[in-house]
């Protein structure tokens, strides 16, 4: 886990592809290697093995269709079949020379079974020549010829076993390489696959546990009071704790831009408050004012109309003015009321 937090999200979200794909070119580097070897096995079948066993095999069926010509000119006393014997031994011949020119590693035991032909060819054909022609063989012709039967025959069919076996073993090893081939396909396969789960379900398991835990710290921060001293706890290094590391660095900047305003705001309500008790003082006094102006202009009406009964009493009330309450007196000190 501690690997995957320092890893951006990007390699985390391809990490299991690219473990799929990496597996998928070892299978396919090991299949063209095993495909290549097969080819070559192939062609060395078509062009060297099945056809040195092809000369093997039909050597040995001129060999038996040699014996029995000659055996036959020998019973029926026809020398033509003599000919005919010469020109298989010459087709034998020339098989013997056409796997000597296939590969070098038969070139020695081509030239060394013709050898071993021409020798028994020679000893049988003077055999044969002698008792068509009624004449006994030379003295231990006959041992000989059999003798050097025996070894061609012994060598033709050692040869054409071993060929055969190398035959079988290439088709045997190109099967094997094939099935091989198909088993480590299998297994990278299912190698791949689960490796691949795996890894997915790692990322996944990271990614969703970073994301629920950056949305843990925003639901504790949207809920209730709204905490801006709460931050998101980085635990990676890829996109997602980047993305905790910048938010939680606009979150302080917006704690202190609030704390900031807050204390504006603190200002300006005592800035009202403040206000708010002056206006209060300024209507207060202006009630006052307004009471005392009443007061006045009542003593005011009061005095107006003493005057007008002044005026309007006879003429001897006039000469007596000291006979009038004195009023007036108490008007002034109430209108130096501040």
């Amino acid at each position: 886990m501690s690997v995957l937090a320092r890893i951006p999200l990007l390699w985390k979200v391809l990490l299991a592809p690219t473990v799929s794909a990496v597996c998928f070119l070892g299978f396919l580097a090991y299949a063209m290697y095993v495909f290549g070897q097969n080819n070559l096995r192939m062609e060395g079948l078509r062009d060297v093995t099945f056809p040195a066993l092809e000369v093997a095999t039909e050597n040995v069926g001129l060999l038996d269709r040699l014996t029995e010509t000659l055996h036959n000119a020998v019973a029926s006393g026809e020398p033509a079949l003599i000919d005919d014997s010469e020109a298989l031994a010459e087709q034998t011949r020339a098989n013997w020379s056409r796997l000597a020119q296939l590969d070098g590693a038969y070139a020695q035991q081509a030239s060394g079974l013709r050898r071993n032909f021409d020798a028994y060819y020679e000893a049988a054909s003077e055999v044969s020549q002698a008792m068509v022609a009624g004449r006994a063989p030379a003295g231990g012709a006959i041992e000989r010829m059999a003798e050097r039967l025996d070894s061609y025959r012994d060598g033709l069919n050692a040869f054409r076993a071993d060929t055969h076996d190398s035959f079988t073993s290439e088709v045997e090893h190109s099967t094997a390489a094939s099935n091989r081939a198909r088993a480590v396909g299998v297994l990278i396969a299912v190698i791949s696959l689960a490796v691949s789960l795996l890894i997915g379900f790692a990322v996944a398991l990271a990614v969703k546990r970073n994301v629920d835990q950056v949305v843990g710290s925003l639901r504790d921060i949207a809920q209730g009071e709204g905490d801006l001293r709460q931050r998101i706890r980085v635990t990676s290094q890829d996109e997602i704790g980047t993305l905790a590391y910048w938010f939680n660095i606009f979150v302080e900047k917006l704690h202190l831009d609030i704390q900031k305003l807050l204390q504006s705001v603190r200002a300006l309500s005592k800035t009202s408050r403040d206000m708010s008790a002056i206006v209060a003082n300024t209507d207060r006094a202006i009630a006052e004012e307004k009471r005392v102006i009443a007061q006045v202009a009542e003593q005011a009406a009061g005095l107006g109309e003493q005057v007008n009964q002044i005026a309007s009493s006879p003429p001897r009330l006039r000469r007596r003015p000291a006979m009038l309450p004195v009023r007036p007196t108490r008007v002034w000190p109430i209108l130096e009321v501040p």
